[in-house]
């Protein structure tokens, strides 16, 4: 799938193709899932903030942009300013 346009139109084709109710149902529970996963929380920051699934994983990536570009201590060091 070269964009956005040409992927909902194949899954548009594939689910108006299917006769199947068992799978068409699978398939609306698993969507469903996927956006709700989105608005529940999952896990809290340091400061007690509720994260959602996409705020956890944001917050995992800009640790890890921080960490790649050097903005970290030790271990150790931690342990003696604290």
């Amino acid at each position: 799938m070269s964009n956005l346009a040409e992927l909902k139109s194949a899954l548009h084709q594939q689910v108006a193709n299917m006769e199947d109710e068992k799978v068409l149902q699978k398939v609306q529970q698993y969507f469903k899932s996927l956006v709700e996963n989105d608005k529940e929380v999952i896990a809290y920051n340091s400061k007690g903030k509720a994260l959602t699934t996409k705020e956890y994983k944001a917050s995992i990536e800009e640790s890890m942009a921080e960490y790649r570009k050097g903005k970290w201590i030790s271990q150790k060091e931690m342990e003696e300013n604290f």
